[in-house]
């Protein structure tokens, strides 16, 4: 389990790109805990339940959905909201469908959210006002 200072949120980051991961997760330090994977599997092994989950979606292995949908599958991790920020862009259709709704994970497109806008984002979700979108975008 990971010591974090009472009252600081937690966050689990899986990015693939090792220079990009340490870019978030040096932004991110000054909000969060962040406890930083490579791939789904190796975010898998922790024992700490984060805040929030941030994950790319391409990556090397078992893919994101994989991921997600063993970690819904712990009761402790059922309820914590999941954020895609990717460059891989996902069609209208697909966020709508109910497969999607029932991963209950929040999108946010790299090319358009930069990380200072998904931060806001992620305060939002957090506050327990997810002020996404009904396809649970979090571009808007």
């Amino acid at each position: 389990m990971i010591h974090r200072p009472q009252g600081t949120q937690s966050m689990i980051l899986i990015e693939p790109d090792a220079a990009f991961r340490r870019q978030l997760t040096q932004f991110f330090a000054s909000s969060y805990t962040v406890n930083s994977f490579a791939s789904g599997q190796d975010a898998l092994l922790t024992t700490d339940v984060p805040d929030i989950v941030v994950a790319e979606v391409a990556l090397k292995g078992h893919s994101i959905f994989e991921f997600l949908y063993e970690y819904r599958t712990y009761a402790d991790c059922q309820n914590v909201p999941v954020v895609l920020y990717t460059s891989v862009q996902i069609k209208d259709e697909i966020l709508s469908s109910r497969s999607w709704k029932q991963l209950n994970v929040h999108y946010a497109y790299k090319p358009d959210i930069s990380v200072s806008q998904l931060n806001q984002k992620l305060a939002v979700l957090l506050a327990g006002n997810d002020g996404s979108t009904e396809n649970n975008s979090a571009t808007n």
